[in-house]
């Protein structure tokens, strides 16, 4: 009665001991490309050697994680083989955007890449990780086979911030002076020399002198012209100086004060 007892209690524990035997898997890491990590974006690279008892031709995916130590928060990026991958897995069929091997006698190796995920706070800062592979059947169930968990130490600078300082253009001044770039007006420079004719009168020449007496005045005329000509000269080039007009005056006034002396002189001869 005992050992039919025993018997019952065996099989079913046998049962259930075989098939996890039978289905057992390992996974051995080997030869990665570093072990430290001092960009975020800097891509890793392993040796996966993956050992199960499976029929050959049994298709598995597999998934690349990084992870701090103590935690279950995974991330990073696996490449496919066309692009980077970060979920999701589970659902979606995602878990066939992963790189996948074929099993071969109880066994397939590959090489898997992958990197951290800048954008996940688990996995853009420096200090030590653990890297470590997830094997994905074809029907998407996922599951951490034994195996060599790899120490990755992540060291990652922190940017450099140079302020490049901008010239600024103040305006200075300028003590009443115009910039090169303004024209320069410069207004025509005339000077008035009047002449003083020194007049020599004796008995000789004073018949002479009578004689030229509307030459003379015909020629005080035309140096008025000249004269009004001048002025009129200047105020066309808008120069506005009283003072060149009062030279001219005054240069006309010993003009007709000449004519009068002589006009005086040929009263006085008669």
């Amino acid at each position: 009665m005992i050992k039919k007892i025993f018997i019952l209690l065996a099989v079913p524990l046998f049962l259930l001991i075989i098939p996890q035997k039978l289905m057992a898997a390992s996974i051995s890491l080997s030869d990665p490309s570093s072990d430290i990590l001092s960009e975020v974006n800097q891509e890793f690279e392993i040796t996966v050697n993956l050992s199960i008892n499976a029929a050959d031709g049994t298709k598995y995916y597999l998934r690349s994680v990084f992870f701090k130590s103590g935690t279950n928060r995974y991330c990073g990026y696996t490449w496919s083989g066309q692009n980077w991958y970060n979920g999701p897995f589970s659902s979606n069929d995602g878990w066939k955007n992963l790189p996948s091997i074929i099993i071969s006698s109880d066994s397939a190796q590959t090489r898997v890449k992958s990197k951290l995920d800048p954008l996940d706070n688990d996995c853009n800062s420096s200090g030590e990780y653990f890297f470590k592979v997830e094997r994905y059947t074809q029907g998407g169930s996922g599951s951490f086979d034994d195996q060599n968990e790899q120490k990755i130490i992540v060291d990652i600078k922190a940017p450099t911030i140079t302020v490049k300082p901008t010239l600024i253009k103040t305006p200075t001044a300028t003590s009443g002076f115009k910039s090169k770039s303004d024209p320069i007006i410069v207004a025509p420079s005339i000077t008035v020399s009047p002449t003083l004719a020194v007049i020599v009168i004796n008995s000789s020449s004073i018949s002479s002198i009578l004689s030229s007496e509307f030459a003379i005045s015909d020629s005080i005329t035309a140096s008025a012209d000249v004269d009004l000509s001048t002025v009129a000269g200047l105020a066309g080039r808008r120069i506005g100086n009283l003072t060149y007009l009062t030279l001219i005056i005054g240069i006309s006034l010993i003009f007709a004060a000449a004519f009068w002396s002589f006009k005086k002189i040929n009263n006085f001869r008669n």
